[in-house]
């Protein structure tokens, strides 16, 4: 099997480190060992410019009832079910989304549908998102990447790390560029958002679509540009809606999710399986579709737990298997978010999808 390309982040260099040696002797068992405990250094990475915790600003904006949203401003939640036990809305009011596409040769739910308009932009129907149709080669530090998608005019802006994923064609192998082929002469490489590693303010989350992950690196390094345009914003009262037998609504995707996991890990054959078995549509969800639900506001884990109680700092699969045929398959890190490929014979966790 050919060695999986490492995305921004330290932890994922180390972790691709590791997955020649798995490959020739998979994990039958066990924890996936990816997270340092509380307070230790393993694992840090290395381009820390900053301590300061993000603000909101710079969040994703769209129509009310189109999906994906980021948390609502503060980062808070509260979570309370009615005297009645029925569904009950969960955090506090929350503003923007839109429904994650998929690609359109996924086979899955909201499948991708662009639009090229004739004016130099691209609109992507189910997200409601409007898009640069090309970019240059120029290459700009996260300030002046901001400061270049401001400059095209009202309401253009840098798209947050949500935004950037779902342009991500994870039916399109590496070397990419990972993104539909309407948008011509993509390089193959990564891209700012405008989403702040929630762990240090001197880090930004960027898209690497050359394989198609999502991690963070330093605000200082250039990286490439694709400015968003999104809908009017309209808000919700609450982001998650939970649900008789243990469910949860997210009420900007669409998405319904279980509200605990069973604990156990999974080889991927297996998750797929697992999650299948429950009936009435349950599935694993789509790299794009789990990537809905990290907190980009939390870390250890990435992941809002008035909502999600039982979330560990952890990996959990995706149901996206690696285009390019290297025999690996996406999963997101809940320790903070990030996203990359592993083996399928590892065990991770899993969160089934409605």
């Amino acid at each position: 099997m050919q060695q999986l390309r490492a995305p921004l982040g330290g932890r994922r260099a180390v972790v691709r480190a590791l997955v020649v040696a798995i490959a020739v002797a998979p994990a039958a068992c066990g924890s996936s060992g990816n997270a340092p405990p509380p307070g230790s250094e393993a694992g840090v990475v290395a381009r820390d410019g900053g301590d300061a915790r993000r603000d909101a600003s710079g969040d994703a904006t769209a129509e009310s009832g189109d999906a994906g949203a980021e948390s609502d401003a503060n980062g808070d939640a509260t979570s309370d079910r009615d005297a009645n036990g029925d569904a009950a809305e969960v955090s506090t009011e929350v503003c923007g989304g839109f429904v994650m596409p998929n690609p359109s040769s996924a086979g899955l739910p909201n499948p991708a549908v662009y639009i090229v308009n004739g004016d130099g932009t691209i609109t992507e129907k189910v997200s409601g998102l409007t898009w640069q149709a090309t970019v240059d080669t120029m290459r700009y530090s996260y300030e002046d990447a901001a400061t270049y998608c401001a400059a095209k005019g009202a309401g253009w802006r840098l798209p947050t790390r949500l935004e950037l994923v779902s342009l991500v064609d994870y039916t399109v192998g590496a070397p990419g560029p990972t993104i539909n082929a309407v948008f011509t002469s993509t390089p193959p490489d990564e891209f700012w958002t405008s989403t702040l590693y929630y762990g240090n303010d001197g880090d930004a989350w960027a898209v690497g679509f050359d394989v198609g992950y999502s991690d963070y690196g330093v605000r200082n390094n250039p990286d490439l540009v694709r400015c968003v345009l999104a809908p009017a914003v309209t808000c919700l009262p609450a982001r998650y809606q939970l649900e008789a037998g243990g469910l949860v609504r997210d009420l900007t995707t669409g998405l319904t999710w279980q509200q605990t996991i069973d604990g156990v890990q999974y080889t991927w054959a297996d998750a797929t399986a697992h999650c299948a078995a429950l009936g009435g549509g349950w599935r694993l969800p789509s790299i794009a579709e789990l990537q809905t639900i990290v907190d980009d506001k939390k870390e250890y884990p990435a992941a809002d737990l008035d909502v999600f109680p039982d979330t560990p700092h952890d990996d959990f699969w995706s149901a996206s298997p690696d285009a390019s045929g290297a025999g690996a398959a996406w999963y997101v890190d809940f320790f903070y978010g990030a996203t990359d490929l592993d083996v399928p014979t590892r065990v991770f966790y899993v969160r089934c999808v409605l």
